[in-house]
C-alpha cells in the first residue's frame, strides 16, 4: 500500500535590527540551544553572548567537509547532555551549512524539538532557511542524508550582510535568479535594471518566491521541484571541483548550460535564450565549467548524477519551456547532458 502525505508548512519569517533580535530571542519562553556558525561567532562575539544569554551552546566550522553525519551525531549528544526537551528549540545561527546540519539534528532529536533559524547569509535568508529542507552529505554526494522540518521561526537581519564577502553575495544572487526565471514575477526586472542591492524589499521578494513554490509541495513531489532549476548541474560541479567552485558560481553555470540544451531541444526561441541570460550577465557570472575539470567531468560525471537524490528511474531536469517558463523534464541520456556542459 502507497502511503502519500500532502503538508503544508508555515514558518513564521520576521525582519529585525541586532537589538530586537536579541530581544526576541531572550524572550522565548524555554530552555534554548545555540548552534552557531564559528566564523560569526568570531565577528559578531558581543552580539551572539547578549542574545546565548548563559543558555547552552556550541559552534560549527561552515565547511562542506563537516557537513556530515559525524557533525550531527556530535550534535545529538550535546542536545541530550543539556537535557533539551521536545518543547525547547534550537535555534541555528549561520549561513546554510550551519542551517542544513542544525536543523537536521533538531528533526530527528527526540523525533523533532521545535527550531528557529537566524540565516547570516543572503543566500541562507533567502534559500537555506525557507522550505524546511535539511541535509548533510556523504562523501561527494551532497545532501545524500535529510529531512524536511520547517523552521518555526526565522529571524531575517540584513545587518548581518554588511560584513560578507563578494562571493558570498554571489551566492545568494544566483538564487535570486534561479527564482525570477522558473514562473513570471516582477523579480526579474529588478535584477536586469540598472544597480541591484540586497534591500529588505528583495529579500521579501526572494522569500516570497520561494514560499509560493513550497507551500503545498512541502515534499518535494510537483512544482516545487521547478526550484531544482541550474542545481543538478551545480550539485555536479561542486563536486567534481571538490566545491572549489562556489555554489553560485555552479548555479549560474547550470543555468547557462540549461538554457542552451534548452534552446537546442527547441523548446526557447534565441529571444527567450538572450533574455534568461541577461540577469547572469549582468553579474558578470561565469558561462563554463573551466577546463582543468573537464577530465573529471568525462569519468566520473554520470556516475555522480546517478546518484542524484532527486532521481527516482530516470534523472528529472529542469528545461525552459518559454521565458520564465520551465519544465520538469525525464532524462533517460545523461550524457546528453554532460555533453552539453562541456561545449558551453
Amino acid at each position: 500500500m502507497s502511503v502519500r502525505y500532502s503538508v503544508k508548512f508555515k514558518t513564521d519569517v520576521q525582519y529585525f535590527c541586532w537589538d530586537q533580535l536579541i530581544a526576541e530571542v531572550r524572550r522565548l519562553k524555554c530552555k534554548k540551544f545555540f548552534i552557531v556558525d564559528r566564523a560569526v561567532e568570531g565577528l559578531y562575539q558581543s552580539e551572539l553572548f547578549q542574545m546565548v544569554d548563559g543558555s547552552a551552546s556550541t559552534s560549527i566550522v561552515a565547511l562542506e567537509s563537516n557537513k556530515s553525519i559525524d557533525e550531527v551525531l556530535r550534535i545529538l549528544n550535546e542536545l541530550s547532555a543539556v537535557n533539551l526537551s521536545r518543547n525547547d528549540v534550537v535555534i541555528a545561527v549561520g549561513g546554510g551549512i550551519t542551517l542544513d546540519i542544525a536543523a537536521f539534528a533538531a528533526s530527528i532529536y527526540k523525533r523533532g524539538c521545535r527550531l528557529a533559524l537566524v540565516p547570516t547569509t543572503f543566500l541562507a535568508m533567502i534559500d537555506a532557511a525557507i522550505g524546511g529542507k535539511t541535509g548533510v552529505n556523504r562523501e561527494e554526494h551532497k545532501n545524500a542524508y535529510g529531512s524536511f522540518y520547517p523552521a518555526e521561526r526565522v529571524f531575517v537581519n540584513t545587518g548581518f550582510l554588511e560584513s560578507l564577502p563578494e562571493e558570498e553575495m554571489l551566492n545568494g544572487w544566483a538564487e535570486c535568479i534561479k527564482v525570477a526565471l522558473i514562473f513570471p514575477n516582477k523579480m526579474y526586472n529588478t535584477l536586469v535594471l540598472g544597480e541591484v542591492a540586497a534591500t529588505k524589499d528583495v529579500i521579501r521578494q526572494a522569500i516570497k518566491l520561494k514560499e509560493d513554490l513550497c507551500r503545498h509541495d512541502l515534499f518535494d513531489r510537483k512544482n516545487r521541484r521547478k526550484l531544482n532549476l541550474g542545481h543538478t548541474y551545480a550539485h555536479l560541479i561542486e563536486s567534481v571541483s571538490d566545491f572549489r567552485i562556489s555554489h553560485g558560481r555552479g548555479v549560474a553555470i547550470g543555468i547557462y548550460a540549461i538554457a542552451a540544451l534548452s534552446k537546442e531541444l527547441g523548446m526557447i526561441s534565441t529571444s527567450d535564450y538572450e533574455k534568461i541570460l541577461r540577469p547572469l550577465n549582468n553579474f558578470n557570472f561565469p558561462k563554463r565549467l573551466p577546463k582543468e575539470f573537464h577530465n573529471r567531468i568525462v569519468t566520473s560525471g554520470e556516475s555522480i548524477l546517478d546518484r542524484d537524490k532527486k532521481k527516482v528511474n530516470d534523472l528529472k531536469v529542469i528545461l525552459f519551456n518559454g521565458f520564465q517558463n520551465t519544465k520538469i523534464c525525464t532524462i533517460a541520456d545523461k550524457s546528453l547532458l554532460i555533453d552539453q556542459l562541456l561545449k558551453l
